[in-house]
């Protein structure tokens, strides 16, 4: 019970800073906080403003925002069950989780250039009730080798190369080669990796670096579905690869939920944003659901004074941005 009360109230707080960020103030009751819902995700946060134990959430206003569970007596403080749960102290209590050494390079130096947290340092993906969902090594090796995916194993997973396989065999695939050469610039292994690593630790020693490199970010990525459909073929097809490949896994394992679970009543899929304009579709044209509503949680925040430029040098920076990507898109078809 305390367990659910700690996630709803880390709910609350998300949806009130998200009034936040519109409204310039935190919101003061649960009224303010649900005016920006509907459907479902309305009906996901009103249950979140109740404890698990039936007793209204208190929320706490001002220059901050808290929001405090009275416990299963409803009544200050208390021990055990009936201690009471306050969301800041959830929070300062929330310990860094240790840096995982894998999967790491490009995408740490970046994550840590720009303040922000490399997926894989601040999610804990070992929850009892989290399942991997993924291909395996041995299905993705398939699928770039242009084979098709063989049944997902059971059993420990391998997180190298299948034996007797001769990654260095001379008939290998353009999209094969593609994935080497993006892997080995993701780990970290490569010269132009380490490169480019260095160049960003040097960038985000300073504050106005990393405020233009988030913007550049932030506006590369509003075109990332065309930029990613517009590449040539062998990286087209490792992008189909790493994304719809994938998501046929994630279809298979909901249809066996579906079909031999029925005590299971909520599903949510946690993955990365370019897998959903492919995975909503399907999950709603093969499995029959329909879209209802739609939250976004800001994951990356600029100050805009931070660039050292005026409104119009920003808005012109950002214009010859788009046309920049534009110009490279035309020439890419």
């Amino acid at each position: 019970m305390r367990t659910l009360t700690e996630r709803r109230l880390r709910l609350v707080g998300v949806a009130a800073q998200r009034a936040h960020d519109r409204l310039g103030r935190y919101p003061a009751s649960a009224e303010q906080i649900l005016v920006d819902y509907q459907g479902t995700t309305r009906s996901l946060i009103a249950e979140s403003l109740v404890d698990a134990w039936g007793n209204p959430v208190q929320l706490k206003a001002g220059t901050s925002f808290d929001a405090l569970s009275l416990g299963a007596d409803g009544a200050p403080g208390g021990e055990a069950n009936n201690a009471d749960i306050l969301l800041s102290e959830l929070l300062a209590s929330s310990a860094p989780r240790p840096r995982s050494p894998e999967f790491a390079g490009l995408q740490r130096d970046l994550a840590d250039a720009l303040h922000l947290q490399f997926q894989l340092d601040g999610i804990d993906y070992s929850h009892a009730h989290w399942r991997n969902s993924d291909l395996s090594v041995e299905q993705i090796q398939a699928a770039l080798a242009g084979k098709p995916i063989p049944p997902k194993r059971h059993g420990p997973e391998n997180h190298g190369t299948e034996p007797g396989a001769d990654v260095s065999r001379a008939d290998r695939t353009d999209t094969e080669k593609a994935a080497d050469a993006l892997f080995g610039a993701l780990s970290g292994d490569s010269m132009l990796a380490k490169a480019m690593g260095f160049m960003m630790k040097m960038l985000g020693a300073s504050s106005q670096a990393r405020a233009m490199i988030k913007i550049v970010l932030a506006d590369t990525l509003v075109h990332a579905d065309a930029i990613l459909q517009a590449q040539p073929a062998p990286l087209a097809e490792l992008m189909k690869v790493l994304t719809v490949d994938r998501n046929t896994q994630v279809i298979h394992d909901l249809r066996a939920i579906i079909a031999d679970e029925p005590e299971t009543r909520s599903v949510a899929v946690f993955y990365g944003a370019g897998h959903f304009f492919d995975l909503e579709k399907r999950i709603c044209s093969e499995l029959g659901y329909r879209h209802e509503s739609t939250l976004w949680v800001p994951a990356i925040t600029i100050d805009i004074n931070e660039t050292g430029m005026t409104a119009a040098q920003l808005k012109g920076f950002r214009a010859l941005m788009r046309r920049t990507i534009e110009q490279q898109l035309k020439q890419l078809d």
